[in-house]
C-alpha cells in the first residue's frame, strides 16, 4: 500500500511547489510553498480576546459539581471559577478511588489464582487405594500450575506498573492546579 501511494504523494508535493516571488523581491531558495507565502501576510482585524470571559469547551463540559449538590457543571474550563476547581478535584479523587478499586480487584484475582495453584499441587497427591495419579497427569498438573503462577505474577506486575503510571499522571496534574 505504501509503495502504491508514495509516487502520488511525491508528485502531489512537487506540484504544490511554485516559483513565487516573496514580498520585498526575489525568491527564497528558488522555491516557496504557497502556504508559506500566505502565512507571511499580516492578519487583518482585531485578534485580541477578552480573557475574563473566554471559557473553553463550555458546551462539552458536563461533570458533577460537588459544590452544587452534584448537579451537572456546565461552565467549561474556566480557571477563575471555583466550581471548575471543585469539579476537577472531585475528578482526581474519584479517579484515584477507581484505580484503587481496580488494583484491589486485580490483587483479589491474583490471590485466587495462587490459591487455585496451591489446590493443583495438593491434587497431585491424591491417591485411591494407595495408587497415585499417572505420571503424565502429574506432569500436566505441574505444567498448568506453572502457567497459573506465571499469569498471576504477570497480572500483579502489570497492575502495579499501570497503577503507578496512572497515579503519577493524576498527581502531576493535580499538583499543578492553581488553588483559587
Amino acid at each position: 500500500m505504501l509503495v502504491l501511494c508514495l509516487p502520488f504523494s511525491v508528485s502531489h508535493a512537487y506540484s504544490e511547489i511554485q516559483k513565487t516571488p516573496l514580498p520585498g523581491g526575489g525568491l527564497r531558495d528558488g522555491y516557496v510553498l504557497p502556504r508559506r507565502y500566505a502565512a507571511e501576510v499580516p492578519p487583518t482585524g482585531n485578534l485580541t480576546v477578552d480573557n475574563s470571559s473566554f471559557i473553553l469547551a463550555a458546551d462539552r463540559t458536563h461533570r458533577k459539581d460537588p459544590l452544587n449538590g452534584y448537579k451537572r457543571y456546565t461552565g467549561g474550563w474556566n480557571i477563575s471559577e471555583q466550581h471548575y476547581w471543585a469539579v476537577s478535584s472531585f475528578f482526581h479523587s474519584s479517579t484515584s478511588k477507581t484505580v484503587d478499586y481496580v488494583v484491589g480487584q486485580a490483587n483479589f484475582t491474583v490471590d485466587n489464582l495462587r490459591n487455585f495453584s496451591d489446590s493443583l499441587a495438593e491434587a497431585k497427591k491424591i491417591t485411591v487405594d494407595q495408587v497415585f495419579l499417572p505420571a503424565n497427569v502429574q506432569s500436566e498438573i505441574d505444567s498448568l500450575k506453572t502457567k497459573v503462577n506465571s499469569s498471576a505474577t504477570e497480572l500483579r506486575n502489570r497492575t502495579l506498573d499501570n497503577s503507578r503510571k496512572i497515579s503519577r499522571v493524576l498527581d502531576r496534574v493535580y499538583d499543578n492546579w492553581p488553588l483559587c
